[in-house]
């Protein structure tokens, strides 16, 4: 409690929030931000900072609509994506996940991160078309094998 009578503005709440978001303390940085974001209602840069301890907890869908509001307030914020991209990524959605890169990228950035992302999400859009590749085989040799049971089920049911 006594950092929250601390982080009596908006200025010393978001501090605050980002001091405890790097000793991944993400709970108690969601309590300053909530501060934060009493006193600066829909404030892009809390929101940012809002998704990432969504990040930190696990809880994707809510650190995707951080992300999200983030996005909407502040168009040319490109680590608005940056953080939706990485949600995208957990998620599974490496070609949306490219999408919101670019997105970024085209909002003015050329920090390595975004690199670092679209190499990733390619790497994750390569192995997911592997692994359908590979459950597309799969599904056709268990088809080959019901039509023989099949074939097999009608051959002895003719014969009684």
């Amino acid at each position: 409690m006594s950092q929250v009578r601390e982080a009596r503005d908006y200025d010393a709440a978001v501090a605050l929030a980002e001091e405890l978001l790097a000793g991944e303390q993400p709970a108690a940085a969601l309590d300053m931000l909530g501060l934060a974001l009493e006193q600066r209602e829909g404030d892009p840069h809390a929101l940012r900072l809002v998704g990432r301890a969504f990040l930190q907890t696990g809880e994707l869908l809510r650190a995707q609509k951080a992300f999200l509001q983030a996005a909407r307030a502040e168009p040319d914020d490109p680590w608005c994506y940056a953080g939706l991209a990485e949600v995208l990524l957990r998620r599974g959605d490496p070609a949306r996940a490219l999408r919101v890169i670019e997105r970024g990228a085209r909002a003015g950035s050329a920090d390595p991160v975004f690199e670092a992302l679209t190499e990733r999400a390619r790497r994750v859009r390569s192995d997911f078309g592997g692994q359908q590749d590979r459950i597309a085989q799969e599904l056709s040799l268990a088809r080959g094998k019901v039509i023989a049971v099949r074939a097999r089920f009608s051959e002895l049911a003719e014969e009684h």
